[in-house]
């Protein structure tokens, strides 16, 4: 009992795949003792051992994205890995997946190596081998855009002795920036040509305001002539 020095052991040389019954074996016991197992055999099940290739799924928190932003497809780096392990469990394979573990109120595109698992149907891992055990995630994520027509509002009334012949934008559309709802609900866009400071023939530089849930546009003016 102090020493520990022996092995109980089932001898697998001669079994053939399929489910055996084979003696529980025990060795390197002082013969001034006397041995008795509680059980005699042993109910194995043997499998044929087999590799196959799977493609990987990235999978994250999509919570952890920050609101107007989205996520492009992943890129995996291999896109493919080579799984072994006896053939009922490699037959119960489901998903291959790489789990990224990302920030909150993420904004920028991730770039990372992933651990892989291989799982059942009901999401338990499998005791498999998987080669190579982690592959390169890169997960690219922008800001939500839209592009839409721009319109031109005047406002205030023309110095005396003026007189506008013709207005015109250097540019008919605009990116826009938010979140899915503001994008959606936006079919244009109002800049506003202030009357009261246009006093001469020229190109006016106006401001594009964030309004509505539209947080950037692109280019941020645009030039009136």
């Amino acid at each position: 009992k102090i020493q520990k020095d022996f092995e109980v052991y089932i001898n697998l040389q001669e079994v053939q795949i399929g489910t055996s019954t084979v003696p529980i074996q025990i060795r390197d016991v002082s013969d001034k003792l006397k041995v008795e197992l509680s059980q005699s055999n042993a109910k194995i099940d043997v499998q044929e051992k087999i590799t196959q290739e799977y493609s990987v799924t990235v999978e994250y928190n999509p919570a952890m994205i920050e609101a107007g932003y989205e996520v492009e497809e992943a890129t995996v780096t291999p896109g493919k890995v080579s799984i072994t392990g006896a053939k009922n469990v490699i037959e119960q394979i489901a998903y291959v997946k790489a789990t990224l573990d990302l920030d909150p109120a993420l904004k920028e595109t991730v770039e990372e190596d992933a651990e892989i698992v291989a799982l059942d149907a009901k999401m338990s891992k499998l005791d498999v081998s998987i080669e190579p055990t982690e592959v390169h995630v890169v997960l690219p994520i922008k800001q939500l855009s839209k592009q839409v027509p721009l319109e031109i509002v005047e406002e205030n009334k023309l110095p005396e002795n003026i007189a506008i012949q013709s207005i015109e934008l250097t540019q008919d559309v605009v990116n826009i920036f938010g979140s899915k709802e503001a994008l959606d609900s936006t079919n244009s866009v109002q800049v506003t040509l202030d009357l009261s400071k246009v006093n001469q023939t020229g190109t006016y530089t106006l401001p594009l305001v964030p309004v509505n849930g539209i947080t950037a546009f692109d280019p941020t003016t645009i030039q009136a002539r």
